[in-house]
């Protein structure tokens, strides 16, 4: 998607990459490369992270039970599950982590957001309910299927 945005000339200042600290290794090569092509269009990248680790979260951290009286413990360690289909993990760190840049370095700026979701996964897209922030979906734009965009990607990460 980062590379149609440029190909096609849109507004970008800059790149947030989420880091949960399980990424698999291609998703790491993807960043970096990445970054080099961000730094030759003099386009910001940043990289953020949970306050915890993804297996602190996922095995140790104390969870409070919603419904204590029906359970042996009042508490539980590790969120166990994601939760079933549809949940995915990291994703409550993940915005308020860049929630919390957007305040910190575009305080009183109108923020658009390019999601990457496409065309085949409409179901995926939400309504903005972020007061300063707006959602753009390019690839559902662009008529982009999820299929596409991977062969374009994998395209790019072995042809450059």
């Amino acid at each position: 998607m980062v590379l149609r945005i440029l190909e096609e000339n849109l507004p970008l200042d800059e790149v947030i990459f989420f880091d949960t600290g399980m990424e698999f290794d291609s998703i790491y090569h993807n960043r970096d490369k990445m970054k080099r092509l961000l730094a030759e269009n003099k386009i910001l990248f940043s990289e953020l992270s949970s306050k915890n680790h993804f297996l602190f979260d996922m095995f140790v951290r104390p969870i409070n039970y919603r419904d204590p009286q029906s359970k042996p413990y009042p508490i539980h360690y590790g969120y166990d599950w994601c939760g079933g289909r549809g949940i995915r993990w990291g994703t409550s760190g993940k915005l308020s982590a860049i929630m919390n840049h957007y305040k910190k370095y575009y305080p009183n700026e109108e923020i658009t957001e390019y999601v990457g979701i496409a065309t085949d996964e409409l179901g995926r897209t939400r309504e903005n309910n972020r007061i300063g922030v707006s959602k753009a979906y390019p690839l559902v734009d662009w008529g982009m299927t999820e299929r596409l965009s991977y062969i374009l990607l994998r395209s790019w990460m072995e042809l450059g």
